[in-house]
């Protein structure tokens, strides 16, 4: 899932595979307050990734349609939702920024999501500060720490 190429001395192992050489994967995670439909907002969200996949100056940076993986974390104002989209290499964080934009934008236009920018991720007591809406991006191998930007 996060990319992570492993080398084994040769000689140690027989046999070693490599599934993601070629590419990498932008993970946005963005936080929506429970009030928020939250069906509703997972289908902008997709709209709004496949529609930037669509466009022929992203077609050769984003290699797959992105997925709305859905809900990763419960917090206790919010749920945590997650966009992936698997790209060329070393261009996720391009993808990152922009689709992360591409959201914020959608989701504040529709009034889905609180428009507020802050911190987004869980606080010390485990739950998302009151200013939400502020999605957060990240590697996949950075997607457990929510709260991190890239």
């Amino acid at each position: 899932m996060n990319g992570v190429a492993w080398h084994i001395r040769n000689g140690t192992i027989g046999k070693a595979g490599n599934k993601s050489q070629g590419w990498a994967r932008a993970v946005v995670d963005f936080p929506v307050p429970y009030r928020h439909d939250i069906p509703q907002v997972r289908q902008v969200m997709a709209r709004t990734a496949t529609a930037m996949w669509q466009e022929p100056s992203w077609r050769g940076v984003i290699l797959e349609q992105p997925e709305v993986w859905g809900v990763q974390t419960l917090y206790t104002d919010a749920v945590l939702l997650r966009v992936v989209a698997r790209t060329a290499p070393l261009r996720q964080w391009e993808v990152q920024r922009e689709l992360t934009e591409r959201l914020k934008n959608s989701l504040d236009a529709t009034d889905l999501v609180d428009s507020a920018a802050g911190a987004s991720g869980p606080d010390s007591a485990g739950s998302l500060p009151s200013a939400l809406g502020a999605p957060t991006a990240g590697t996949a191998s950075q997607a457990s720490h929510p709260g991190h930007v890239t």
